[in-house]
């Protein structure tokens, strides 16, 4: 081999060297810089798949791999359930690779939405279970519809203002109150009851719920 080659072959290893060198240099001083841990998201949105969401600086060329399947969404809607989630964040770099995994913590703090809550009417004594009429909504799901029995008297006449208090499965609460009126029964209607004799046969009318009637061997039962 000619000295020409042999210096050529010299030239070439170390300029290949000297590239690895610097692939490794920058591949090493160049990490996908995260700005958290932990990211959260309120329920209902989705989680982000845009890489400036996680990274500072340049996000160019990283891709966003959220783990996950179907049955983590919430039912007829296209967003996740409450929980932590894995996100990976991967970069090609040459023929290297770079991955870094963060969480997104998906969060439910918003109150449940009380969609209908009419006003109601009952008589003294009875009863009505009011959480029946009442509707309400929660990406989350809801626990309970309570209603608050201090707020009326079912026993007493009068104008009411009940509160109801609705509670989702994550714990966040709303109340409202609606307009209950209880009344007095009405008092029953007199009925007529046949009488044998007539002891007087032109008798004035008799007037029941305003009409008259004249019904000679028929009496008011009181």
């Amino acid at each position: 081999m000619s000295k020409g080659k042999k210096v050529g072959i010299i030239i070439g290893s170390i300029v290949l060297v000297l590239l690895i060198v610097f692939i490794l240099i920058v591949y090493l001083y160049n990490p996908i810089k995260i700005k958290s841990d932990e990211f959260k998201v309120e329920l209902g949105e989705n989680i982000p798949t845009d890489a400036e969401f996680y990274i500072e600086g340049d996000s160019n060329d990283v891709k966003v791999d959220i783990i996950s399947d179907k049955s983590d969404l919430v039912k007829d809607k296209d967003c996740r359930k409450v929980g932590t989630y894995k996100v990976k964040l991967n970069k090609d770099f040459f023929w290297a690779n770079k991955e870094e995994e963060v969480l997104v913590k998906i969060e439910d703090t918003k109150k449940p939405e009380i969609t209908e809550i009419p006003d109601l009417d009952l008589f003294v004594g009875e009863e009505m279970d009011f959480a029946e009429k009442i509707i309400a909504s929660d990406l989350a799901g809801i626990e309970s519809i309570d209603v608050d029995k201090t707020t009326y008297d079912l026993s007493k006449a009068g104008s009411y203002k009940v509160k109801v208090v609705v509670k989702d499965n994550s714990g966040n609460e709303a109340s409202k109150t609606f307009n209950l009126e209880v009344k007095d029964k009405p008092k029953p209607k007199k009925k007529l009851k046949y009488s044998k004799s007539n002891p007087n046969p032109n008798p004035k009318p008799i007037y029941v719920d305003g009409e008259p009637w004249y019904p000679c061997p028929w009496s008011i039962e009181e």
